[in-house]
């Protein structure tokens, strides 16, 4: 996989379509990539954004996918493992701890990345 920096990703997809115009095998490619950049210009949109997460009162999230608590300010650790998704703990609204994945809160709370 080769990743590339894009400064303006605006002026990158008119780029990307120039080049892959000619190249109808490409589309498949095209259309991935596309959504790619389309994906990252909502993230520098959203990244700075803090929304308060629904189903767990006491923590907020920024659409760059950190969370923290309302109170203390202190941003909640991620787990991570080789089999799973990318795992949080928050307290529920009884004080219970639960596992969430951060994929799901990050659609729940910016519906805007949904395809």
């Amino acid at each position: 996989m080769v990743y590339i920096e894009i400064d303006d990703p605006e002026n990158a997809i008119r780029y990307i379509e120039q080049l892959v115009a000619t190249t109808p095998e490409n589309y498949e490619w095209k259309v991935k990539l596309r959504q790619r950049i389309g994906r990252a210009l909502l993230h520098d949109l959203y990244v700075n954004v803090w929304r308060p997460v629904e189903s767990f009162p006491d923590y907020e999230m920024s659409g760059g996918g950190i969370i923290r608590n309302i109170r203390t300010r202190e941003h909640v650790s991620v787990t991570v493992t080789s089999s799973d998704p990318v795992m949080v703990s928050l307290d529920d609204s009884n004080g219970w701890a639960c596992d969430v994945h951060l994929d799901t809160l990050i659609l729940d709370n910016f519906p805007e990345y949904k395809e």
